[in-house]
């Protein structure tokens, strides 16, 4: 596995176009890496960057010459090294953008995603924290702090259509049960809309402890 990051230049025109229009960061991020079924997760930073984890070495001069930093160079490392010393027991620092919806039927076979409050109300006591402590319980981790940091509605353009999709930024603590889980959503990702900039989990251990 391979991470990666590239600072972005909100100055540039595509730049700006492309934080209107999400589906301008999801193409090219897919152009950057082979194959007929792109595996790669992104997520765009509060200083203006993105990080991306995916199997093999992805091709960024295309996005650095549309959305890149001149002064910058997009940087890409080795990842399993990293994911390889996760241990059960370590207590770690998390980040993580999110899609928090629920599929609500309506009649239809598949029915439709509804995206979930930020808090929990009489009426609808099941919030996106909740959602989210679920999520990353699921993954082998016990949370033991979460806070949502940023939350936006983006939109993507499909067929002369905005379609827009709900995010929220958490972060927080976690104490890690089951290692070989958490490395597993550190690859695939957690929730959908990932090739939108939603599901990549980072985690840091917390030193000292």
């Amino acid at each position: 596995m391979i991470i990666s990051k590239i600072q972005l230049d909100p100055r540039k025109r595509d730049t700006a176009k492309a934080l209107q229009n999400r589906g301008l960061f999801h193409s090219a991020m897919e152009d950057s890496v082979g194959g007929e079924r792109p595996h790669i997760l992104w997520r765009l930073e509060p200083n203006m960057s993105i990080l991306a984890v995916s199997k093999d070495i992805p091709f960024l001069g295309d996005i650095q010459n549309r959305f890149g930093d001149s002064f910058s160079k997009p940087v890409s490392k080795p990842y399993d090294a990293y994911l390889d010393s996760i241990a059960d027991g370590d207590l770690m620092k998390f980040t993580i953008t999110v899609n928090p919806v629920i599929n609500v039927s309506n009649g239809s076979k598949n029915g439709k995603d509804v995206p979930l409050n930020l808090r929990r109300t009489p009426k609808y006591p099941f919030c996106a924290e909740d959602w989210m402590i679920k999520k990353l319980e699921e993954r082998g981790v016990e949370v033991r702090e979460i806070r949502d940091i940023a939350h936006e509605t983006v939109y993507f353009i499909k067929r002369n259509r905005r379609i827009p999709i709900f995010m929220v930024t958490y972060s927080g603590v976690f104490h890690v049960r089951e290692s070989k889980e958490l490395k597993d959503a550190m690859i695939t990702g957690i929730g959908g809309k990932k090739t939108y900039g939603c599901g990549l989990l980072s985690a840091v251990r917390i030193r000292g402890i």
